[in-house]
């Protein structure tokens, strides 16, 4: 269960941080704010993202931990097909976040029982 812990951890905290300090982290992962509605909507779908990872902490679950884990691999995937949908330049924090990505989804996924 302590990769389950650990996935859900690091995506309440990530979450809570694209809450509190959306600037920043939206400056690591090279987006822009177009509008102060963009912000505020950057904001909530962080927040959604930081309420599963608090509620996975809380409940402790296995179950709960690899929906975690699942998301985790979600983002991961979606961030390969990007590189043959959008053709992002991938630098190197693009690579850090997809091997974080698949690490934290197989620790929720494997790590759970």
């Amino acid at each position: 269960m302590i990769g389950g812990y650990v996935s859900a951890s690091v995506l309440a905290a990530s979450a809570l941080a694209g809450v509190v300090i959306p600037q920043r982290v939206a400056s690591a992962l090279d987006t822009a704010f177009e509008s102060a509605r963009g912000r505020a909507e950057f904001r909530i779908v962080y927040a959604t993202l930081a309420a599963v990872g608090v509620w996975a902490l809380v409940i402790g679950d296995s179950e709960v931990f690899i929906a975690v884990g699942l998301l985790w691999l979600g983002a991961a995937a979606v961030r390969i097909a990007a590189l043959l949908l959008d053709r992002p330049r991938p630098d190197r924090t693009y690579w850090a976040y997809l091997v974080l990505g698949v690490g934290l989804g197989l620790a929720g996924v494997l790590g759970s029982g």
